[in-house]
């Protein structure tokens, strides 16, 4: 059984087969091919064909809140749409549900907690209430429609643990680990920049990923990365380096941080363009078309300057929280791949999460900001970075 939610937000996917109006895709989502690594045994739904019923069916539901998400059983190939229990758009979700008529197996159960508790819960670790030890400690969280808790990874024997089990008991599980923001590639990325390069912050050393190309309220280009990566007004390079070709801009810091973890590059002589590298796959890299945060139950790409792409990682929350002695960054994304699977390392903060469209295009969807095993990444949803005056650039 795999934890799995719908979307709360959906853009640009193509017709799916129950009938549902979606708006149109840049690119047909059916062209979309899989993975050489692909599991045949989640095909059925992380396959073209069931992205696009999983999107459609996102889209018909809403983003009213009223589903805490679905449990994904990949034995039987069934969905069961979990519902918050008591809110008031709840009968028209189940509604929603009992009138699909699409290839998948979908069920609906109402949930025996509120999203009001579960949310509270999820405030509560990001809030690190009067306690410095607390806030020395790392932890990452979301809320798990199946088990109907608030998961929070954090050492098992540390302080957030003991507080957490001790305030909310059986609403919390507790996930024995250590998350951490992630500080190297595509090496020697040249004008006109892409998305994805190995970057290094001249003041810090910290290596780090470039992420989507983006503009301002003037149209002004620059790149992206994560704001724990380096400071305000440092010189950002794509080499080791500083050699003038190599420049990829100043860094604009960004004060928000830690609630928001992203920032803008950017200079008056560099290029930039919607391009990201997207290796070790073929293509090797893609153009960016199209945008749309993530969504639940769906697969997306991380593609990091020092793992390099992988596109096996599924989406398991999107209101998820990485906290650490910098402070907490809420209403991010979470995916999560097999153990064995390599996702994030150090190097890969900043780099761009995309979702494929047709052989050649992408959709974006956040940047990489952490890690809590190495086979999973927490993402700064493509909704956050656009609320702070830019936008991503998805033509050339």
């Amino acid at each position: 059984m795999v934890a799995l939610g719908l979307a709360t937000s959906v853009a640009g996917v193509a017709p799916s087969a129950s009938g549902v109006d979606v708006p149109p895709a840049s690119e047909p989502v059916p062209a979309i091919a899989p993975e050489p690594d692909s599991d045949p045994k989640t095909a059925w739904l992380f396959g073209p064909e069931g992205r696009v019923e999983v999107e459609a069916l996102s889209v018909a539901i809403g983003s009213s809140g009223a589903v805490l998400g679905v449990d994904i059983d990949h034995e039987a190939r069934s969905l069961t749409v979990v519902v918050d229990l008591g809110h008031v758009d709840g009968a028209r979700v189940e509604a929603v549900v009992a009138a699909y008529d699409g290839p998948l197996d979908v069920d609906v159960r109402v949930s025996e907690q509120t999203a009001d508790r579960l949310e509270d819960a999820l405030r509560h670790v990001e809030q690190r209430p009067g306690d410095a030890v607390l806030h020395s400690e790392p932890s990452a969280s979301y809320v798990d429609p199946v088990t109907e808790t608030v998961v929070v990874i954090t050492p098992a024997d540390g302080a957030v643990a003991q507080a957490m089990r001790e305030e909310y008991g059986d609403d919390v599980t507790i996930v024995d680990g250590r998350p951490h923001r992630l500080g190297g590639g595509r090496t020697a990325d040249l004008s006109p920049h892409w998305g994805g390069a190995q970057i290094w912050n001249q003041q810090t050393g910290n290596p780090c990923s470039s992420g989507f190309t983006t503009y301002n309220l003037f149209g002004v280009r620059g790149s992206t990365t994560a704001a724990h990566c380096g400071a305000a007004n440092a010189p950002w390079w794509t080499a080791w380096t500083t050699n003038p070709s190599y420049f990829l801009g100043y860094g604009w810091g960004n004060t928000s941080f830690p609630t928001q973890d992203f920032q803008w590059i950017h200079a008056s002589g560099p290029t930039y363009t919607n391009v990201i590298y997207t290796d070790p796959g073929s293509p090797s890299s893609r153009n960016v078309t199209g945008k749309a945060d993530p969504v639940l139950s769906s697969t997306v790409c991380a593609s990091g300057a020092a793992t390099r792409a992988s596109c096996s990682p599924v989406v398991t929350s999107t209101n998820a929280s990485l906290c650490d002695d910098w402070g907490c960054t809420p209403n991010l994304a979470y995916a999560v791949a097999n153990p064995w699977s390599a996702i994030a390392t150090s190097g890969d903060s900043g780099g761009p999460v995309y979702t494929r469209s047709g052989s050649t295009n992408a959709i974006a969807r956040g940047l990489i900001v952490g890690t809590a095993f190495g086979n999973d990444v927490f993402i700064q949803k493509r909704s956050t970075i656009e609320s702070a005056g830019l936008t991503i650039l998805t033509s050339p």
